[in-house]
């Protein structure tokens, strides 16, 4: 660290956590060990552990309603897509890479479970990339690929366990 040199010091930290966190590839990580701060608004699946971390902040309005005179809808459409979101993870086009015991594999998958994720997977890059937000141009569908399937399986696991009801 250095006294006068900020900057420098942000980059001697970034990659000092970077190099931490490649250091946990392929290794057992401690499930004790929190990723996220109980408070934080947020939800996340780890690669490496196969677990979903769903911290308490997010179990509130407008995630989560614990009002009894509120259709439960609405937590299978907030919270239950935010699980979902979090479980499809696991296997889109990162979360497919790594094992049950969060391990990196070359392939678990079937050939034709492959075959198949591959097309629905150009079939989501091409249709999100037809996306215009703005006047600056379009998404590209292949950088929020992952981003895009666990939107999509969220929304239809929560819908799924809703109708189950």
């Amino acid at each position: 660290m250095s006294e006068d040199n900020f900057f420098l010091n942000i980059l001697n930290l970034d990659r000092n956590y970077r190099k931490k966190y490649l250091e946990k590839l392929n290794r057992h990580i401690e499930k004790e060990k929190w990723s996220m701060l109980p408070q934080t608004v947020n939800a996340m699946y780890q690669f490496f552990q196969n677990d979903i971390l769903i911290p308490a902040g997010i179990l509130r309005p407008p995630f989560f309603y614990s009002n009894d005179n509120l259709p439960i809808s609405l937590n299978y459409g907030s919270i239950g897509s935010v699980i979902g979101h979090e479980i499809t993870h696991a296997f889109d086009s990162t979360g497919r890479k790594f094992d049950k015991n969060g391990m990196i594999v070359k392939e678990w998958w079937s050939g034709e479970s492959v075959k198949e994720f591959n097309q629905r997977a150009i079939c989501f890059q091409e249709q999100y990339s037809q996306y215009r937000p703005n006047e600056k141009g379009a998404i590209n569908g292949g950088q929020t690929l992952a981003e895009n399937i666990a939107d999509n399986g969220g929304l239809l696991v929560a819908l799924m366990a809703f109708e189950s009801i």
